[in-house]
């Protein structure tokens, strides 16, 4: 049941993150406000065609509603037109060899793209479709590539520190001499990856799969491993033994690439999980699915002490889009992926130390955290820019 319910939070976190999409492309092209008054004229048009008793207020209804069915027509052009010339602009921007820092192609398809040695700094890749895109040597600093397809792209030699991505496909793709130092691949798809001398130190692949991956002279200092998972295929450098990878949280799997996939120690075969996810849609329903009610999803694993008074620490996490936090204690750890704001508590024992971690993973502006002890604040952070992270960490009284 719980399983269930979390695959139906799942569905619902997606179909709000594209509707959080749609929004920052209407946004993008000022298209809302002409299709609002559109809307407004055809339900102004209706109404009086429909419900007026007289026959020249049902032929005023009949000409709104005329006008605002042209209108809309009219929109769909103007927005197909300007989704084209976007694309023109940046293929223009590329063609250039100029730098695009900062640039945007967020959902842009640049599969078999060339752009060896060009400074891209902070530009936002999200969802965009990149395979065997050729980065060589290029500039990546803070890039976002937030579940792109990158299948076979080449990657070597690029400079991408704090690189982030979350969710991506990089499946096949090669970052060979690639500096990725403190960057972010939790939950991305590493499957035979050829990170042959890369520099990783202080990279987060938590929840990665590093199946069939070339590991084996990648610089790993201070990389987090945590519920990742390998294979005997995976090559990792000789200092490293399979007592030390269990210790740093990696799960080995004996499956093959379309078999199970082991995620934060639970077995789930794929093909029970496409079954989940059908009847997940069919129960939530499309009304529920788009609805602003967000579910929570509580701490499952409140630590108890045996023969020590508890204290519930209240977390509360605020601010834009959605956020990946992590609360950590002394009985473990955590992950929730919650649009925000976030309220939940956790049971901890007295003088036990509570650390929250909120990180942005999708939208853009101010995140924070709080932590509190009934009424009383225990400690604070926040922070303001795109894909920022705010900790809290305090002992709880």
């Amino acid at each position: 049941m719980e399983r269930f319910q979390a695959e139906i939070a799942r569905v619902r976190r997606q179909l709000s993150e594209r509707a959080l999409l749609v929004r920052q492309g209407a946004r993008r092209n000022s298209w809302w406000p002409v299709s609002i008054g559109i809307a407004f004229v055809l339900a102004v048009g209706l109404m009086l065609y429909f419900l007026a008793t007289n026959a020249q207020a049902v032929r005023f209804g009949e000409i709104l509603t005329a006008v605002g069915i042209l209108a809309a027509f009219g929109l769909c052009i103007q927005v197909a037109m300007g989704t084209q010339a976007r694309s023109r602009d940046l293929q223009a921007q590329i063609n250039t060899g100029g730098p695009l820092d900062s640039s945007d192609f967020t959902s842009v398809d640049l599969t078999s793209a060339y752009l060896r040695n060009r400074s891209m700094n902070s530009v936002r890749f999200a969802h965009a479709r990149c395979r065997q895109a050729d980065f060589t040597g290029a500039h990546l600093h803070d890039a976002v590539f937030t579940r792109a397809d990158l299948r076979r792209a080449r990657l070597n030699a690029v400079e991408g520190s704090e690189i982030r991505c979350y969710r991506a496909d990089l499946r096949d793709a090669s970052f060979i001499g690639a500096t990725l130092t403190d960057g972010k691949f939790e939950e991305a798809d590493l499957r035979n990856v050829d990170l042959t001398d890369a520099d990783l130190c202080g990279a987060d692949l938590r929840h990665a799969d590093l199946r069939g991956a070339d590991l084996s002279s990648a610089q790993l200092t201070g990389v987090r491993f945590t519920g990742a998972v390998y294979d005997e295929q995976t090559r990792w450098p000789e200092t490293m033994s399979s007592s030390q990878l269990e210790a740093r949280g990696l799960d080995l799997t004996t499956s093959g690439k379309s078999g199970t996939i082991k995620r934060q120690g639970v077995l789930v075969p794929v093909t029970a999980m496409a079954a989940v996810l059908g009847l997940a849609l069919f129960s939530a329903g499309i009304g529920g699915a788009f609805s602003s009610d967000t579910p929570t999803i509580d701490n499952p694993g409140s630590p108890q002490v045996l023969g020590a008074s508890s204290t519930n620490v209240g977390v509360e996490v605020f601010g834009e889009g959605m956020a990946s936090i992590t609360i950590e204690t002394a009985a473990g750890t955590e992950r929730i992926e919650q649009w925000l704001p976030y309220s939940g508590s956790i049971a901890v024992s007295d003088g036990q130390a509570v650390t929250v971690t909120a990180e942005q993973v999708v939208g853009s502006g101010s995140i924070g955290c709080e932590l509190l002890s009934g009424a009383d604040l225990l400690t604070s952070d926040s922070a303001t820019g795109s894909f920022v992270q705010a900790t809290c960490s305090a002992t709880a009284p």
